[in-house]
């Protein structure tokens, strides 16, 4: 990472992570990182006044998808991408669902966004010899497996996306919650096993990492009860508010809604998944947000859903042979409606959510092409304003939604601090991150954004949707490691990201044995050496997660 020096003065906080509100204060960041202020330390850094305006930490967007097309390059503009990001203040993405097989190939493409914070979770659920050791309960192997595919192929934690192929979800349109339940083809085990045993290798030795969950249930009839009994199976461990949730469920607003339920009322199933989840300590959870853009808006997701149609695909890479990304269109009114229904129940979630249950629960947006600012402004203006709610659902094509949205989400709204906690805090506890991103405390990277608004403007602001836009989508400055990123709306300079990886520490009595048969798997069902998809380290600017 390319990192700098700069002390930022008259700044007035706001750092969830570490219960610092509204308070006026200089920061310190000194080769890139976040040192006291007090002192003579850091004589020779650049000074910036923020003149008494609002500072929070770089924002982190979960689920962000670095999307691979057949010939291995990219499907959308690394520097949109970027741009769009620091516009809306995010300077750290979660990268999830990359598979080993894939892992060389989204370093290269990750290396050519600017500026943002890559956090590359690997998917391993479809991996035989994983899910071997999980269905025999042999967790300690389980365990050195990750660890041995996190140290070769860079990533910070672990991702289950849905055993088995993408094919098998979608078989004739007959997508079933029971499919939890059943055999994966090759794997011997389901989908519920696969997840209920991912927590017991947190147990083994030093291997303590994040853990994403995508069922790929979503939307399916009778998947609320379904996934229920998942949070059961593997909430029970942790405490409320703590720290770093074991397990982060990704479907939260998406299984929020039945979409076998014609009647619109979806208040009873947000009820039921802040019941679930309050209950289940240890799990956190993304919610994905759809776009407020129906009418243009293309839509990436990797898993089955009933917006899927082979009328509507536009896009699609095929990963260790099976069809993993899909991205794809709507256009037919009644899947818009039905879109603005995930957005519906998304946003009564977030914003129905009891205080101790957001402070374990990220923001993000389904979908997941992200070339400009407009989908992000939109999510992020309907939670903190009612008025720009109000002008935003105008766009819905359907009357009884938009009246819908007016009875269940009239009045209510996130303060300014909740939703820096949704974006900054949460995601930081969620992957275990809080060490180093998520805040602005003494030795985190120095990721700060300066808001072009004081305590004083933010109630007008509320009132105002044309100024709340522009609030959201145009800082006073974007701070990226100690340097000026961004700038009147600009980026200043072409900084690197840091990669944000995990060392792992296996089991040396076993990481040898374990390391040779990885690599005879990827001989027996790739017809390829392990060397031959391992990341280089000149791949990667890692910032090491112990």
């Amino acid at each position: 990472m390319t990192s700098g020096s700069v002390r930022l003065r008259n700044c007035c906080c706001l750092d969830p992570l570490h219960g610092v509100e509204f308070e006026t204060k200089d920061l310190l960041i000194k080769e890139g990182l976040f040192r006291p202020a007090a002192g003579g330390d850091g004589e020779d850094a650049k000074e910036i006044d923020a003149s008494g305006r609002i500072v929070v930490p770089g924002g982190i967007l979960p689920s962000f998808k670095v999307l691979l097309g057949a010939a291995g390059g990219l499907t959308l503009d690394p520097v949109a991408s970027a741009r769009a990001l620091l516009q809306t203040g995010f300077t750290t993405v979660i990268v999830d669902g990359i598979t080993p097989f894939t892992a060389l190939d989204a370093h290269l493409q990750m290396q050519r966004f600017p500026v943002v914070n890559k956090v590359p979770i690997i998917d391993l659920a479809n991996f035989q010899f994983f899910t071997g050791f999980l269905n025999n309960g042999v967790h300690n192997y389980a365990a050195a497996v990750a660890a041995a595919v996190l140290g070769k192929f860079k990533g910070h934690g672990i991702s289950s996306i849905g055993p088995g192929s993408a094919l098998n979800w979608s078989d004739a349109g007959s997508a079933r919650a029971q499919k939890l339940r059943d055999p994966i083809p090759f794997l011997n085990m389901s989908i519920e096993k696969v997840i209920a045993e991912l927590p017991a290798i947190h147990g083994h030795g030093s291997f303590k990492t994040g853990i994403l969950i995508e069922t790929g249930i979503e939307g399916s009839p009778g998947s609320r009860e379904q996934l229920d009994g998942l949070y059961g199976k593997i909430g029970g461990a942790g405490t409320p508010g703590g720290a770093s949730p074991l397990v982060a469920m990704k479907q939260l607003s998406r299984s929020a809604l039945d979409p076998a339920f014609k009647g619109g009322d979806i208040s009873e199933n947000v009820a039921s998944t802040v019941a679930a989840l309050s209950s289940a300590g240890s799990i956190a959870g993304v919610m994905d947000f759809p776009s407020m853009q129906f009418s243009s808006t293309t839509f990436v997701d990797n898993a089955s859903s009933p917006l899927h149609d082979p009328g509507h695909m536009v896009a699609r890479g095929i990963v260790e042979g099976e069809l993993l990304v899909v991205a794809y269109s709507i256009s037919e009114k009644d899947k818009k409606e039905l879109a603005v229904r995930y957005w519906l129940s998304g946003m009564e979630l977030a914003l129905s959510m009891p205080a101790q249950l957001k402070e374990r629960v990220a923001f993000s947006l389904m979908p997941q092409l992200v070339d400009g600012p407009e989908n992000i402004t939109s999510a992020l203006g309907c939670l903190l304003s009612e008025r720009y709610r109000l002008s935003a659902r105008m766009g819905f094509h359907d009357e009884a939604t938009r009246a819908g949205a007016a009875e269940r989400l009239e009045g209510k709204m996130l303060t300014l601090p909740e939703l820096v906690a949704f974006t900054r805090a949460a995601p930081a506890r969620m992957f275990g991150l809080d060490k180093i991103l998520g805040g602005l405390g003494d030795g985190q990277l120095g990721d700060a954004i300066i808001l072009d608004a004081r305590p004083g403007d933010i109630e007008r602001l509320r009132d105002e949707p044309g100024e709340l836009h522009t609030l959201l989508s145009r800082p006073h400055a974007v701070i990226k490691g100690g340097n000026v990123a961004l700038k009147n709306g600009e980026i200043e300079r072409q900084i690197r990201g840091s990669t944000i990886l995990h060392e792992t520490r296996a089991d040396p009595s076993i990481s040898e044995s374990i390391e040779q048969n990885l690599d005879k798997q990827f001989l027996k069902y790739y017809s390829t050496h392990i060397d031959g998809k391992i990341v280089p380290a000149s791949l990667a600017e890692p910032a090491i997660i112990d």
